[in-house]
């Protein structure tokens, strides 16, 4: 009786994600241009760096869109360039460049690392203010782009996030 009281007890551990595929749901994906197509949206849950062995879970978020072929081959992964491209918005924005791509298999759009509706997402709110009446001084601008950037990249740490693990290796 004892172990089952206990088994019964919800365990912080068992609520963590794991690595590998999360929460997939049926989604209407809906183009910019007014098109629709039937697709799910989910989760994928990866380390956020993994050459630490215990390294936090992140969400890196993902919509396939489903294709219209009654004998779909292979799917295509689509993937923005960087950096910090939103791949959702983008194919929102530009399916009909890429709705052809529907007639033979699976479009699969994944907003990588710290982008889109990935989690986190990396996004900062600082800017480079450079006065638009002032010709570029090369050292002035990188300076305050530096600035900026280190000011960013404080905040981002500050909430625990390792941007250690924002990079080409570990999106591959």
């Amino acid at each position: 009786m004892l172990t089952l009281f206990v088994s019964a007890i919800p365990s912080p551990l068992a609520q963590q994600p794991t690595a590998g595929i999360g929460k997939i749901e049926p989604y209407i994906f809906k183009a910019a241009n007014g098109e629709t197509a039937e697709a799910e949206r989910g989760t994928l849950y990866v380390p956020e760096n993994r050459t630490k062995p215990n390294s936090r879970l992140i969400e890196l978020a993902f919509i396939r869109i489903k294709s219209r072929s009654t004998s779909p081959g292979v799917p295509t992964i689509y993937l923005v360039g960087g950096p910090g491209g939103n791949a959702v918005q983008q194919v929102t924005l530009l399916f009909s460049n890429y709705s052809h791509i529907l007639q033979t298999g699976d479009l699969v759009v994944l907003d990588q690392r710290g982008t889109g509706n990935s989690k986190p997402n990396l996004k900062c709110d600082e800017k480079v203010i450079y006065p638009l009446d002032k010709p570029i001084e090369t050292t002035e601008f990188l300076r305050l782009t530096r600035e900026a950037s280190d000011s960013c990249a404080r905040s981002l740490r500050a909430k625990g996030i390792d941007l250690n693990g924002y990079n080409t290796n570990e999106n591959a």
